[in-house]
């Protein structure tokens, strides 16, 4: 049976409850938590209420059976289920068409994807020169894994391009040291993540709509990061798509982007 998912006021996206308890500790999603809670209560107290008026429903209606007579029931049944599967028959065609045309004409737009856990595959240790990094579809995470503090970052979007990529945008509390001589500080940061899948080759920078060259190793999975200047409303996309055209494996001396290519270990 597939899981519930509940709609986030935050990100505008559906989640499984676990997704939004796993972050009931995290300010970004704390109020999300509580409503979902709040709604899964009221939920079952609606179906314990339910599930009575459907068992005094039972009740009266079996009484009322046994004082009909039986075998008019069993033909007018029989009458309603033939025309049922006459009707059911002819709706599935015209639904099964339906759904074609519209998969056709949908087939080639970017696609916001609430789901996280179907890129599963997808998780796993990733590297470039200078540092590492765990991804976590199924939880919808980020971990940096180098030999320095960890930093934890939670996925807010997930958006599924036509050539294959992913758009995986995350927040987290950047953990740095601060040059004041007061030790380490934290920073709420936001990036976006530009994945290439296995054997997927990006075609275009899908937020310029300018073409661009991949010429990154399509045999493996790939990424690298964008940058935000205004708190995670639009992500500078540019020096992301630059990294794949570029194959850029080593940044620049200064060089603040984060656009170099990370790849499994």
């Amino acid at each position: 049976m597939k899981t519930k998912t509940y709609l986030s006021q935050k990100t505008r996206s559906r989640h499984t409850y676990d997704f939004y308890k796993e972050r009931r500790n995290d300010p970004e999603w704390q109020a999300d938590f509580w409503r979902i809670r709040y709604i899964r209560r009221r939920n079952t107290l609606l179906q314990l209420v339910f599930i009575l008026v459907l068992l005094a429903l039972g009740a009266f209606a079996y009484n009322g059976y046994r004082k009909t007579n039986h075998n008019q029931i069993i033909n007018t049944a029989s009458s309603a289920a033939s025309a049922t599967a006459d009707s059911s028959s002819s709706s599935v065609s015209d639904t099964t068409a339906s759904s074609s045309a519209s998969s056709s004409a949908t087939a080639a737009k970017s696609v916001v994807v609430s789901d996280y856990s179907r890129y599963a595959s997808y998780s796993g240790q990733y590297q470039s020169t200078d540092s590492s990094l765990a991804l976590d579809f199924t939880k919808g995470m980020m971990t940096t894994t180098g030999i320095t503090t960890h930093q934890r970052f939670y996925f807010d979007q997930v958006i599924h391009h036509p050539d294959g990529s992913l758009i995986i945008n995350i927040h987290g509390n950047y953990i740095y040291n601060a040059e004041d001589g007061q030790g380490s500080k934290t920073k709420l940061t936001y990036l976006s993540i530009l994945f290439a899948p296995k054997n997927k080759i990006i075609q275009e920078n899908w937020q310029t709509g300018a073409k661009i060259n991949d010429q990154t190793d399509s045999s493996v999975n790939r990424l690298t990061f964008a940058t935000s200047d205004n708190q995670g409303k639009t992500f500078n996309m540019d020096p992301a798509y630059e990294a794949f055209a570029n194959n850029t494996i080593t940044a620049d001396t200064g060089d603040a982007t984060l656009a170099t290519i990370f790849t499994p270990m």
